[in-house]
């Protein structure tokens, strides 16, 4: 009976940590789901991950569950205040039998119930004095997320980080979290951030368009017209793509289709090679055939980063990626591509025919695989005396399988500053909501999270000013306006407030910096989402500063 191959095992997809019984120990049955998001690789980063919140609301304790749940290493939070009747009443991890205790330590003791592998601790001194006589107190940790903090301590925090780190590879990542009411906002501070999985949708290249010689042969030797209609049906798309633009290059001087009429006359032949209208290899050959004339290319944001200085000019305290990436640019300077990565996709074929093609696809993977670690040698040797420490520089074999596996999405980011600016960057650092105001009224869109995130920001210049948060008095209102008008007119804008802007401070002054649970709970699970990106240095982390707004039920983000 014919059967549908399988892209790949659950074995293959999935990093599981057997027992000597050969049964997944209880660590893997606990976070099994995780794993498949993750690997091992990712769960062992947050095993290992020091993790400090500032302040004991509740986003702080929603943001801690949702990283206590999947099994970070250790969490403190730093919290001088007591529990008040307010704080019980919005917060799940704080109690009426604990008013009047130290809010960091009844909310340690709650969340330590969720995971007894994750350790908690309390810190009840003020941020302030610990800004003022421990700074170093802050570089000890894996991620920092300060929530609700007023703007001098959240500058100051920001400028600690930046200044007690040796070069911004060592910075210690900054989460800056502000809520009020139904709006949330979260942004980050960043000194180099690299992702060396980005988990990316798109499917690795099978690079149809040049196929190497190995499949190119394979595909040759399959003479569809002497096929019966049982194996004609199950022939995989792979060779049938192979075979139709093996046939339009011998027409067209080895040229690949560059105009649509172009493609579509291959689609067309590609059609003219069924049978029956019911084959259902054809059925995923035709849906696949955009494969056959996209050229093979290195991808753009791929290019850029072997360029940077980071990579071109490695040494011997660079993180082992930047080897890899070192590598990779030796590797494409030579052919122009990638290393093959061994996956195929799901096809109509018989489970034979899948792994003699499977085998095709891991035989050539392995020839790359050695060019590419003759590359690997090259960038070592550059900087250390022999190619014997690449194991202890965490450039092994697997390690080696691992980085082509996610080459195409590796990413690196730099450079994102939290906090005051100077005096001569004001006008630009105004002048970029005014470009994303204007952006959001001539699109009409809703909604709009540069007015919101403007109301967060004269909500700042309000505390900096008077020490509190705006009330929903004309007086505080009047004061948003003015702190918006002259934020606006410092970018350049000319007129009146938008109705988004005005209707975004009135939220401001009426929510009074308050910290409510609904908008806590999203919240929250927005920050541990980033958080666990940053965390194990998969998925692409939010570039920008993310906007919550939960009365119209959205979320927008903003470049900067």
């Amino acid at each position: 009976m014919a059967q549908t191959a399988e892209a790949k095992t659950i074995e293959e997809a999935t990093v599981t940590i057997v027992s000597p019984q050969g049964r997944p120990d209880e660590k893997t049955r606990r976070y099994d789901r995780q794993l498949r998001l993750w690997a091992s690789s990712g769960q062992a980063a947050l095993e290992s991950a020091r993790i400090l919140v500032i302040s004991g609301g509740a986003t702080s304790t929603s943001t801690l569950k949702n990283l206590v749940l999947p099994g970070i290493g250790e969490f403190t939070i730093l919290d001088h205040l007591p529990v008040t009747y307010a704080d019980a009443g919005n917060n799940f991890f704080l109690h009426v039998n604990g008013i009047g205790k130290s809010r960091a330590e009844e909310a340690v003791s709650h969340l330590a119930e969720l995971n007894d592998s994750v350790k908690g601790k309390a810190d009840t001194r003020d941020v302030n004095a610990v800004l003022e006589n421990e700074p170093e107190f802050f570089l000890s940790f894996t991620l920092i997320i300060a929530v609700n903090l007023s703007p001098e301590i959240e500058d100051r925090l920001a400028q600690a980080l930046r200044s007690g780190a040796s070069t911004p590879r060592d910075t210690v990542p900054l989460m800056i979290v502000r809520t009020a009411g139904f709006y949330a906002m979260i942004g980050t501070q960043i000194g180099e951030h690299t992702v060396v999985d980005a988990h990316s949708e798109t499917p690795p290249s099978l690079r149809l368009d040049n196929a190497f010689p190995a499949l190119l042969e394979y595909a040759r030797a399959i003479d569809l017209d002497s096929l019966d209609s049982t194996d004609f049906g199950h022939v995989p798309w792979v060779v049938l793509l192979v075979k139709a633009l093996e046939n339009w290059k011998q027409k067209h001087d080895g040229q690949l289709p560059k105009s649509y009429a172009e493609k579509q006359e291959l689609k067309k032949s590609l059609e003219k090679m069924r049978r029956r209208g019911d084959e259902e290899n054809f059925d995923e050959a035709v849906a696949q055939a955009y494969r056959m004339w996209t050229p093979t290319v290195v991808p753009s944001e791929t290019r850029a980063l072997l360029s940077d200085p980071s990579v071109t000019t490695i040494t011997s305290s660079s993180p082992s990626i930047f080897y890899f990436l070192l590598a990779l640019s030796h590797f494409v300077q030579q052919h122009s591509y990638l290393p093959l990565v061994p996956t195929l996709p799901d096809m109509h074929t018989t489970t034979d025919t899948y792994v003699e093609l499977q085998n095709l696809f891991r035989a050539q993977a392995d020839r790359e695989m050695l060019v590419f670690e003759d590359c690997l040698k090259r960038a070592v040797e550059e900087v250390h005396e022999t190619w014997e420490e690449r194991e202890s520089l965490g450039l092994g074999r697997a390690e080696v399988k691992e980085f082509i596996r996610n080459a195409a999405g590796v990413r690196v980011f730099k450079g994102k500053k939290w906090g005051s600016v100077e005096p001569s960057e004001i006008e630009a650092s105004d002048q970029k909501p005014v470009t994303a105001l204007q952006n959001e009224l001539e699109s009409g869109m809703l909604p709009a999270p540069a007015a919101v995130y403007l109301a967060f920001l004269c909500s700042a210049d309000f505390y900096s000013a008077h020490a509190r948060q705006p009330q929903p008095t004309e007086a505080d209102n009047q004061l948003l306006t003015t702190y918006a008008t002259q934020r606006l007119a410092n970018g350049g804008w000319n007129g009146e407030l938008p109705e988004t802007v005005t209707t975004a401070l009135g939220e401001i002054a009426r929510a009074q910096g308050s910290d409510i649970p609904t908008t806590a709970a999203l919240t929250g699970g927005l920050v541990a989402q980033e958080a666990i990106k940053f965390l194990t240095r998969q998925y692409v982390p939010i570039e920008g500063t993310c906007i919550v707004d939960l009365i119209r039920s959205t979320t927008g983000t903003l470049p900067f």
